[in-house]
């Protein structure tokens, strides 16, 4: 009996041990990860072409990449195989990267947006516009309402729905795109239930 009670408070001390290291590890993680997003934002600012590239080629943004490509994979590194996965991780650094740029670029797309008029308001000229994706519905709205010097219009997208204001138009667009175009209708009473 009293070895049973011997090998629980072993464990016990085992399990706490490994409680302290895991929490270290974890905070060290979310610096990392810190410093990546830190670096990444610096990347997009005003520095000049050949500084970011030189940033991608050390091996300490490669480390960094890799940990992000693990967190979206869904696995953590661990610190014995770093210097195995920067070696071999170079082809997938360079996919996540361009990943990255990817999911950045579709965020800061300007987006064709068609104005069709409903029922007697008149038609705005030029009948397409550009918008930067990012952008609430409400900037469309707003802009019909000055281009036609109006107090009130109602829009839809399609001849269907209404969307909410506070709706981005990227996302509109991407889910109800016509030929690469958001169409959006416009009246000034209210032209469906």
């Amino acid at each position: 009996m009293s070895q049973l009670i011997e090998s629980e408070s072993d464990e016990g001390t085992t399990s706490s041990e490994v409680d302290n290291g895991s929490s270290s590890k974890n905070s060290f993680v979310v610096h990392n990860e810190l410093e990546f997003f830190a670096k990444k934002l610096n990347q997009f600012g005003l520095e000049s072409d050949e500084e970011v590239e030189s940033e991608r080629t050390t091996n300490e943004t490669g480390l960094k990449l890799e940990e992000h490509r693990s967190k979206l994979l869904g696995k953590q590194i661990t610190s014995s195989t770093t210097s195995k996965s920067s070696v071999k991780s170079s082809s997938s650094n360079d996919q996540v990267s361009r990943e990255i740029a990817d999911e950045t670029s579709q965020r800061l797309d300007k987006v064709q947006i068609k104005f069709q008029s409903i029922g007697s308001i008149r038609q705005i000229i030029p009948q397409v516009a550009r918008i930067s994706s990012y952008q609430p519905f409400s900037v469309v709205i707003t802009f019909l309402k000055k281009k036609l010097k109006v107090d009130t219009v109602h829009c839809y997208i399609n001849n269907s729905f209404a969307p909410a204001p506070q709706q981005t138009v990227g996302d509109l667009w991407n889910q109800f795109k016509v030929q690469n175009e958001l169409v959006v209708n416009y009246c000034s009473t209210v032209a469906f239930g």
